[in-house]
């Protein structure tokens, strides 16, 4: 059974902080007793860091034009565009202020907590939850929002889901609460609901609507469903979902855990209007556990007590809040199992709830925290269904798993070996080679070089494609030695080079040696060289 958090506005007039009740958890809430967050009236409001992130670890985007804030990035994305809240109860608040300024909040942004494991319970008071806000939350079991639009896939597959309250929704989209499983009883107020919006829902065999029948796409609930409409509402005729009239106030009496000898309180509270007027409510449960006494908060007026039975005014209308606490004391002998509550008000009889004593029979492994490749992480066997942590095991750390990226040499860089964990991304780097160096063609000839103007060859890497543009010199018949000079030092070289001598490291030029351009390199050339140096009337250089 859920417990249905008040509107906010409700909640403001009857009590100084409301409550949102999920189910167990190990951490934090006490053994037996289900989770509980408590929304004060000053946390409507939270102040952001110079980060824009508030107490939570939540992001948001603000907008100084129209003074409102943006839960997330707005952005489509695999990942949280709101961050990882550092809580499991979540709430986004109606303002927040950054820098001296307030900011409404008025959206829940696209993808703002998309896959985020961690988050149990949520309640908003803006405007706009965005598409897949929170899809794939598979912890998260409590809603509560009063905002106008719910977009498509804001919910889709959060599988752990068990209360939605949706308080004034103009809509809500396509795949809204898509597959998810656990829902039981949602109650809705809304005008619009789009295609396949509570499909996959197979728990949510009553859909609880407050007000006149919404527009209802084809397809948006399975075709098992029913709707528990109030007396008198309309637009019901032609529902696509069998409907089933209310005929008076509905009671939700919500689900807890005990042990044997324990006395636990079970609170009872309105979850649908209740008009000012007298009332008798008679709470009744199974055998083997009792009824022994019943706290009034003040909703009701002149409470007298006669054994299980309760009676009282309303002194005036109410939309929902906390009703009463039943006590109820489990006997010592008291055999592990369920035992039922039933609320029967002025004869008819409302949702009943339950006292589970538990034998942890079920139990799950819950990693609090996770192994990684160098440090052992701790997990934690815990009872499925009243949350308490039965033992505490570490668990040993996974050692790196290492995959192997080979990276050749190229013809500039050298190659290496890179090995990345696969599990944490930690590396290292081995087996390093040299750059293997350009391997040069023969070169094309661009431009030829003559007596009047530069050449240019290209030479091509045949590993790489790499080109190198070479300047050839201008031609100059007798220089051997390119220094623009011809001079008896030119004449030795070719000498040189005729005699085959070792020319490395020297700089010759064999087409400027080549004076007489018959291909070859002679005493002939170095014979003109040494007259054109006496100033004989000689010519260097081709002739016709």
């Amino acid at each position: 059974m859920k417990k249905i958090l008040s509107l906010i506005l409700t909640a403001v007039m009857l009590m100084s902080a409301f409550v949102i009740t999920t189910g167990a958890e190990e951490i934090g809430f006490g053994e037996y007793a289900p989770n509980s967050m408590y929304v004060e009236e000053s946390e409507l409001t939270q102040a952001l860091d110079a980060n824009n992130v508030d107490a939570q670890g939540i992001y948001y985007t603000l907008d100084d034009s129209t003074m409102t804030a943006i839960v997330g990035k707005n952005t489509y994305s695999d990942s949280a565009s709101a961050g990882v809240p550092n809580t499991a109860t979540v709430v986004i608040p109606a303002t927040v202020t950054a820098n001296g300024n307030s900011y409404t909040v008025t959206t829940i942004g696209r993808n703002a907590f998309d896959g985020v494991d961690s988050i149990v319970a949520v309640a908003f008071f803006g405007d706009v939850i965005g598409e897949f806000a929170f899809a794939g939350c598979t912890s998260l079991e409590y809603v509560y929002t009063a905002a106008s639009e719910i977009k498509g896939f804001a919910f889709w597959g959060c599988s752990a889901l068990v209360t939605a309250d949706i308080e004034a929704a103009d809509s809500i989209g396509g795949g809204a609460f898509w597959n998810c499983g656990n829902l039981q009883n949602p109650v809705i107020a809304a005008s619009v609901i789009m295609e396949k919006a509570f499909v996959g829902c197979a728990k949510a065999d009553l859909f609880v609507f407050l007000g006149d029948a919404p527009a209802v796409a084809a397809g948006a609930f399975d075709s098992t469903a029913k709707a528990s409409i109030a007396d008198g509402a309309a637009g019901y005729e032609d529902f696509p979902i069998e409907t089933v009239v209310r005929t008076g106030a509905i009671y939700d009496v919500v689900d807890v855990y005990a042990i044997a000898g324990e006395i636990v309180d079970v609170d009872i509270n309105f979850a649908t209007a209740i008009t000012a007027g007298e009332y008798s409510i008679t709470i009744t449960t199974d055998d083997g556990i009792e009824v022994t006494d019943f706290h009034n908060t003040g909703v009701i007026g002149a409470i007298s007590k006669d054994g299980a039975t309760v009676t009282g005014t309303v002194d005036s209308d109410y939309l929902s809040g906390a009703f009463g606490t039943i006590e109820i004391t489990v006997p010592e002998a008291a055999k592990a199992g369920t035992y039922k509550i039933y609320a029967t008000v002025n004869g008819v009889e409302a949702l009943a709830g339950s006292v589970t004593i538990c034998d942890h029979a079920d139990t799950k492994t819950v990693t609090v925290k996770a192994a990684s490749c160098d440090e052992a992480g701790v997990a934690n066997t815990v009872c499925t269904a009243c949350g308490e942590v039965i033992s505490t095991a570490d668990v040993e750390a996974t050692g790196h798993s290492y995959k192997d990226f080979v990276i050749a040499p190229t013809c500039t860089e050298g190659g290496y070996t890179r090995h990345i964990c696969e599990c944490c991304a930690d590396s290292y780097t081995d087996a390093e080679t040299e750059a293997l160096g350009h391997a040069w063609d023969e070169g094309e000839v661009i431009v030829e070089a003559s007596t009047s103007k530069e050449g240019q060859i290209v030479y091509t890497c045949t590993t790489c494609g790499t080109t190198n543009k070479v300047i050839v010199p201008k031609i100059k018949y007798g220089d051997a030695n390119e220094d623009t000079k011809i001079t008896l030092t030119d004449a030795s070289l070719m000498l040189q080079n005729i005699a085959k001598w070792n020319m490395e490291g020297k700089t010759f030029n064999t087409v400027n040696a080549d004076v007489n351009c018959d291909g070859k390199i002679t005493l002939t050339d170095v014979t003109k060289v040494l007259q054109y140096i006496a100033k004989w009337d000689v010519k260097l250089g081709p002739t016709k």
